[in-house]
């Protein structure tokens, strides 16, 4: 699929990996942003990774996580699906599938910005009473890969409670999503390896090629693509953070071997800026901004532009090579996107690229805004 820039993605969050063994820690989005229309069997590993991750050796579990045994968990399925929903995303002729959670009656979701990256449009459906509701993205923010959407005309809706005791490691905890973009909801159990790490993976449109998390909660729980943006819940079925990235030890089959988790209070404070309006810096409030051109492969040079689109309207014709943005030069389109990515829809910029004749041209063009998440 060719950039749209500013409104494909093409996995700028972070990807599943399969390591070909478990000390070696990856933080790949445990929901890939399109996968084929049939969703993978629920518990068995991914199918081939769209790309691959590095990062350094886990902080090593304390001995009591190890040693001590687990408490037993006790609320029920049926009891953890409240305020839990069921994410599919069109995404070309594909689909991304996902988790998320009900944080206000009124259907506001939060779930990972990877989940609804590149989608055209979204779908949610409730776990409990299997509601169905088309969502608007309200915002997000990528670097930390969360994401607030509205279903729309919803209303009366259970919401998940978030616990304000804090985690120690050892706890015990329970995963719920939808595992595999099966369509239900499935549990997995675990406990808590470490309260404070980052996960650093290899990110496309990164300058430097990854991008990292910090502050996420690090558990032993299998997670499977599709449990993205789920709940992570303690003993009690409060929710303590949210399921995001992971990795896959090619010898099993049972999903990640280690987890990471977004806390919750991370979650709802990006949710709460968003709601209300505080966009700033890489959090952003409403669509994002978009050029109206593709690119050809990685490169900068423009293969195809939208007709009266931004770009269009000022000048850039199908062959040209962008080279600077606002007086900074990109030399990639992962620089590029790093650029754009902090501008909004209706930013006057100007642009500096090569025509298809050799000839430098510079022009200000009109943002507007992407016709994807």
């Amino acid at each position: 699929m060719l950039l749209v820039v500013m409104a494909v993605l093409l996995n700028a969050g972070i990807a599943w990996q399969q390591q070909p063994s478990a000390p070696v820690v990856t933080g790949p989005p445990i929901s890939p942003t399109a996968t084929s229309p049939a969703p993978t069997p629920p518990r068995t590993a991914p199918s081939s990774p769209t790309t691959t991750s590095s990062s350094p050796t886990p902080a090593s579990p304390t001995p009591n996580a190890a040693t001590t045994p687990r408490p037993s968990v006790t609320p029920t399925l049926e009891t953890l699906s409240r305020g839990i929903v069921l994410i599919k995303g069109e995404v070309g002729n594909g689909i991304s599938t996902g988790t998320g959670m009900i944080v206000d009656a009124s259907g506001l979701v939060v779930t990972n910005y990877h989940v609804v990256e590149g989608t055209q449009k979204v779908f949610v459906k409730v776990a409990t009473t299997k509601d169905e509701y088309e969502a608007k993205v309200l915002g997000s923010d990528p670097t930390r890969d969360v994401a607030l959407l509205q279903l729309q005309g919803a209303g009366g809706l259970d919401v998940v409670q978030f616990d304000p005791d804090p985690l120690a490691v050892g706890d015990p905890l329970i995963q719920v999503g939808n595992s595999g973009g099966q369509g239900y909801l499935d549990i997995a159990k675990g406990v808590v390896v470490d309260l404070n790490t980052s996960v650093t993976v290899k990110d496309e449109l990164s300058p430097t090629g990854r991008s990292t998390l910090y502050g996420v909660v690090e558990s032993d729980t299998a997670a499977v693509p599709g449990d993205s943006g789920g709940p992570m819940y303690d003993a009690e079925g409060q929710v303590v953070g949210m399921t995001t990235a992971g990795n896959q030890d090619n010898a099993t089959t049972k999903g990640a071997t280690i987890t990471y988790h977004l806390p919750w209070p991370v979650v709802l404070t990006i949710a709460d800026s968003v709601s209300d309006g505080n966009g700033r810096g890489t959090l952003r409030v409403g669509g994002r901004a978009y050029l109206g051109v593709t690119l050809s492969g990685t490169s900068l040079k423009v293969a195809t532009v939208e007709d009266g689109g931004p770009a269009d309207k000022a000048g850039l014709s199908v062959g040209a090579v962008i080279s600077a943005i606002n007086g900074d030069a990109v030399k990639t389109r992962a620089e590029l996107y790093t650029v754009l990515s902090e501008l909004r829809p209706g930013a006057k910029v100007t642009v500096v690229w090569t025509d298809a004749q050799g000839g430098q041209r510079t022009s200000q063009v009109t943002l507007g805004t992407s016709p994807t998440n």
